[in-house]
């Protein structure tokens, strides 16, 4: 017999829904910061994907249909598994702006279990244990996004390491040659903080115009320092291949000569030709002699703060339409997603 879930919560935060979204909506990190384990994808059919939860004895795995979202109002996503104790699990998350000031978070889960144990568990696992974890972090989010005006690229909330005293020593030998070339030495001094107390997440793909925003400095500067970085064996420098769709990263690769003329989306199910002005990015990350990054790492692989770019991605059924409340900031009207009862890009 089908037992079905129905968890929902609400709390207020000081933030604006435009604030807290870039948090609230990375599920990638939220699912880190409360704890969830890691995950791996199988497969990715044109946005369908297979997902495994990294579980050392309990195999649990699941299909998860593409994200919906309208920025900055609400987003939700449905599992349906195939292993585990849980048959399917749907997420809601509605950000609604409140009178006084800040928003008021509604959070809302359905789940369905034919398991007898995990109807006994869930209750409490979620109910109890998933509500106050989940709380705490939305509100080290609100406090983060109440000190800033942009986005940070770095949250130490679950933060696992800093550098080694090997990897500390490291860095001061070899930063002197930045300085030296004419760095700044205060930004190498940020530098060095940033490489101690970035998450492991952070640390993944940095991208220096980010960072020079979220400091307050010129971006020429903060993207000299980290080239001369990269020469003297601070940070590997790599060259990944965006889907002009989606923006999802389809190639990765340590040099440019690696870089071929056509490349192929799995999740947009297009192929492309590459054009080195729109869809080649330059990230960074820490050499492992000054801190190793754990790069494969994931706690969700579709999170809507992967394609910040995308205002609204929704599901609409043929000869339908779909009124929602949408907030556009100058130059996003033309980024709208539009997905079909069959998963069909409409345009």
């Amino acid at each position: 017999m089908t037992q079905e879930f129905h968890f929902s919560w609400q709390w207020d935060l000081q933030s604006t829904p435009e604030a807290i979204w870039p948090y609230a909506a990375d599920t990638n990190r939220f699912n880190r910061d409360t704890g969830q384990p890691e995950i791996e994808m199988l497969d990715n059919v044109q946005g369908t994907k297979h997902l495994r939860m990294k579980l050392p004895i309990i195999k649990v795995e699941w299909e998860e249909e593409p994200f919906e979202w309208t920025y900055p109002y609400s987003f939700g996503v449905l599992r349906t598994y195939s292993k585990g104790p849980i048959d399917e699990m749907r997420v809601q998350v509605d950000f609604h702006p409140r009178p006084e000031g800040g928003t008021r978070i509604f959070y809302q889960t359905w789940i369905k279990s034919r398991n007898i144990l995990a109807g006994l568990a869930i209750p409490f696992a979620v109910g109890v244990i998933a509500k106050s974890r989940f709380e705490k972090t939305l509100r080290r989010y609100d406090r983060i996004a109440g000190k800033t005006s942009s986005v940070s690229p770095v949250l130490d909330i679950s933060r696992q390491q800093g550098l080694s005293s090997g990897g500390r020593a490291r860095f001061k030998s070899l930063s002197e040659a930045l300085i030296q070339q004419g760095t700044d030495s205060n930004l190498v001094a940020r530098l060095e903080e940033f490489l101690d107390h970035a998450d492991e997440l952070s640390l993944q793909r940095i991208r220096p115009y980010a960072l020079a925003d979220h400091w307050g400095v010129k971006r020429r500067a903060v993207l000299e320092m980290f080239l001369r970085a990269t020469r003297a064996g601070i940070f590997d420098m790599f060259w990944d291949l965006l889907c002009p769709s989606c923006r999802g990263t389809t190639e990765g690769h340590t040099n440019l000569g690696g870089v071929r003329g056509q490349s192929h989306c799995n999740t947009c199910r297009i192929d492309f030709t590459v054009n080195f002005d729109h869809n080649i990015e330059v990230i960074f990350r820490p050499n492992p002699s000054v801190r190793s990054v754990e790069v494969e790492a994931a706690f969700c692989v579709g999170s809507p703060q992967l394609q910040p770019h995308v205002v609204m991605a929704q599901t609409i059924t043929a000869l339908h339409s779909l009124p929602v409340n949408l907030q556009l900031e100058p130059k996003r009207a033309d980024h709208l997603h539009h997905r079909s009862e069959l998963g069909v890009p409409l345009r």
